[in-house]
C-alpha cells in the first residue's frame, strides 16, 4: 500500500523564506547584505509579514534579479505561491485554486472579451447591467486573475 502523498502547508511569504534562508544557513541579515540593501529592517518586515504584499512582491523581483540565492525553479514557485497566499490570505488562495481549476477549460481569451464587453455595458448602462452577466462575482475575478 502507498502512502498517501504528503501534503505542503500553505506559508505567507515571509515563512517561506525563512524557510529557504533556514535550509541555507543564512541569516536575514546576511541577505540584506548579499542585496546590498540600505536597511535589515525592510528584510525583517518581509519576514515578519508586515511590509504588505505589494513590498514582498517587489523584494520577491529584486531577489530574482539580483539571483543571490540562486533559487531553484521549485523554491522560485513556492515562492510564488506563498507571494499569492500573502495576497490573499489562506482561504482565498484556496478558493481562487479552485476556480482555476473549474475554470481550467474555458477559453481565457473569450472570457477577457466577454468581461471587457460586460464592463462596457456597465459604464453605460449602470450597476443593474450584473445582472445579466454569465459569470459569478467569484468567476469574474478568477477570469481576470488568469489574464
Amino acid at each position: 500500500m502507498k502512502a498517501a502523498p504528503t501534503v505542503q502547508p500553505l506559508l505567507t511569504f515571509g515563512q517561506c523564506l525563512k524557510n529557504i534562508l533556514g535550509a541555507r544557513k543564512l541569516s536575514a541579515s546576511a541577505l540584506s547584505r548579499m542585496m546590498e540593501q540600505k536597511s535589515r529592517n525592510s528584510m525583517f518586515r518581509i519576514l515578519d509579514d508586515t511590509g504588505g504584499p505589494a513590498v514582498q512582491a517587489a523584494f520577491f523581483e529584486s531577489l530574482k534579479a539580483s539571483d543571490c540565492l540562486h533559487l531553484t525553479e521549485q523554491e522560485e514557485r513556492e515562492l510564488e505561491r506563498a507571494l499569492e497566499v500573502s495576497r490573499f490570505g489562506v482561504a482565498g488562495y484556496m478558493t481562487n485554486q479552485a476556480m482555476h481549476r473549474l475554470l481550467g477549460d474555458v477559453d481565457l481569451q473569450a472570457a477577457a472579451d466577454d468581461l471587457r464587453h460586460e464592463s462596457a455595458i456597465v459604464q453605460h448602462q449602470g450597476d443593474n447591467a450584473h445582472h445579466s452577466s454569465r459569470y459569478t462575482y467569484i468567476a469574474r475575478n478568477a477570469v481576470k486573475q488568469k489574464i
